[in-house]
């Protein structure tokens, strides 16, 4: 499970695939990321907007639960679904980060035997992932929605911050 189809739910649906899941389902509210998360990888997607989203997970899962959920929207309510999409012994990894305090369902987290990790990303591996990059083992062309040149990065910024033009990843040309 991964929740926000943001640069780095995209790039966390694209990584998944190393680890040959046998599903890997994306929600986000954004259908547009959505498709780019399916073409990234996604073997499901669910547009949480318009779906009940532990619904049609229980319903994807047959009932069991995700074995992992990555939380990448950075808001609670993405962060509550992902508590109560995993399965028994589960884990959930928070990659995003918050501007306010989140509540914690911690009866659901004990009983479940959840663990949660978070905090600021390995670096130890970057090497490695360049390498696969360079190598076609990792396409992250799709992120790339829109070229500008450096004179325009304030319009870039403009356009990332309000999510304009269904921006995701912007590449800066000379």
């Amino acid at each position: 499970m991964i929740f926000g189809a943001g640069p780095v739910g995209l790039c966390a649906v694209h990584a998944a695939r190393l680890f040959s899941p046998s599903q890997i389902i994306l929600v986000d509210i954004d259908s547009h990321r959505l498709a780019v998360g399916t073409r990234m990888g996604a073997t499901s997607s669910i547009q949480a907007d318009q779906e009940d989203v532990l619904a049609v997970i229980h319903s994807l899962t047959g009932g069991k639960g995700a074995d992992v959920a990555i939380e990448a929207a950075g808001v609670e309510k993405a962060f509550q679904q992902a508590v109560r999409c995993v399965g028994i012994g589960g884990r959930v990894s928070i990659v995003s980060i918050y501007g306010d305090d989140v509540s914690l369902p911690l009866p659901e987290i004990f009983m479940k035997n959840i663990r949660i990790e978070m905090g600021l990303s390995y670096l130890g591996n970057m090497k490695r992932l360049i390498r696969m990059i360079q190598n076609g083992q990792l396409d992250l062309t799709p992120l790339i929605s829109h070229r500008i040149k450096l004179s325009e990065i304030s319009k870039g910024y403009e356009m990332f911050e309000k999510r304009l033009d269904n921006v995701i990843k912007i590449a800066i040309t000379p």
